[in-house]
């Protein structure tokens, strides 16, 4: 190891891991690849977590702590404070194979055009191989962890856009520049923020490469105590931080690259002019019956913002043949609130024999009810 400047900064974030810290680092000490820094930043942890950290003497680890602030501020401050030529992210809850490094630095080797990720093994919180073993076939893994790897620029920029987020972030590994050359990770997302930037990336040229051997396991633990679980304050938090990182898309500045990514904008029906890709983006988006259904609402967001200024409405109008009415008649036949999914449900559950076999109960139930409002007035 070079003094003072190693070739891989391993950049590992905690907060309140005591349970699992100790095993994270130690993971990252037997790597088999030697030229590296550990450095850990603790998000403000209010456990034993920095006492443990502490109990560990080797001159590779580097500990930092700050008020808590979340994931994105804390790989922020790793990436500043980096000194290696290469990142490897880190989650403090995660184990890295013995070969994590040695793979990751072998396969990027003189590619600076790309971020290499790998394939996982979920376990639980004793550690334990989850149903599946590797993420493709973990019962608990999103199977497009396997299925998008490797896949071109323009198809896992489609798969973001139209069905969600395919990649393992803890297993990301790239020059540190790659990361702050794309602004570093939006401090205002909690949720989401691997996902905006695996997105960004893509816009700016970068090849996301998959070594299809699981180098780490990626801990899924009890109660939905993950980031990414979906509680009700996760799914309202993700809600509005997707919205929020769709408007990358927006960087797309031809027609050209807007087909390789999205082919149906030749089915829109209107002339196709480069100074109108955000219009294009926007019926796009309104349009997707994906599982990421947030972007009709990112679509209708955009579409609006587009028509509230006069200058686009009148070339709108004038070189599209898009019209007010038009905008009213495309926003009136979105669905944003669910409604005919709501509505196919309750048709299919009315016609249903369990229904059918409970409407003498709900009558009773109803006439009860009515009873009981009349002997409170």
């Amino acid at each position: 190891m070079t003094p003072g400047r190693p070739r891989v900064t391993v950049a590992m974030i905690t907060y309140n891991h005591e349970r699992y810290v100790a095993e994270a680092i130690s993971s990252i000490l037997g790597q088999t690849y030697e030229d590296f820094e550990l450095l850990i930043v603790d998000d403000g942890s209010s456990d034993r977590t920095p006492a443990i950290i502490h109990e560990f003497r080797d001159e590779r680890i580097r500990y930092l702590s700050q008020a808590n602030q979340g994931p994105s501020a804390a790989r922020n401050t790793a990436l500043r404070e980096a000194r290696g030529e290469f990142v490897a992210q880190m989650s403090s809850d995660d184990v890295a194979e013995p070969n994590r490094l040695a793979r990751q630095v072998e396969v990027l080797s003189g590619r600076a055009d790309r971020v290499v990720f790998s394939d996982i093994v979920t376990i639980d919180e004793l550690g334990r191989p989850l149903a599946g073993g590797a993420g493709a076939g973990s019962a608990v893994a999103p199977p497009s962890l396997r299925e998008m790897a490797n896949r071109s620029r323009a198809e896992l920029l489609r798969h973001l856009f139209v069905t969600g987020n395919c990649i393992s972030a803890p297993t990301a590994f790239a020059a540190r520049e790659v990361f702050t050359a794309a602004g570093g990770y939006d401090v205002l997302m909690l949720q989401v923020q691997d996902w905006d930037m695996w997105t960004r990336l893509l816009l700016r040229g970068l090849v996301l490469q998959t070594v299809l051997e699981p180098l780490l396991r990626y801990r899924i633990r009890a109660d939905q105590h993950n980031l990414s679980a979906p509680t009700g304050a996760a799914v309202a938090r993700g809600f509005f931080e997707v919205r929020r990182l769709l408007r990358a898309y927006r960087a797309i500045a031809s027609v050209a690259e807007l087909r390789s990514i999205f082919p149906e904008v030749d089915r829109l029906g209107y002339p196709l002019h480069d100074e109108f890709t955000a219009f294009y983006l926007a019926l796009i988006a309104i349009a997707n019956t994906g599982t990421n259904r947030i972007t009709e609402h990112f679509g209708a967001d955009l579409l609006l913002e587009l028509m509230a200024a006069p200058d686009f409405r009148a070339r709108a109008r004038d070189r599209l043949g898009f019209h007010l009415p038009d905008l009213f008649r495309v926003l009136g036949a979105t669905d944003p609130l669910r409604r005919r999914e709501l509505d196919s449900a309750v048709e299919a559950l009315t016609h249903s024999r369990s229904w059918r076999f409970t409407r003498p109960l709900r009558a009773a139930y109803a006439f009860a009810s009515r009873l009981r409002r009349r002997g409170r007035s």
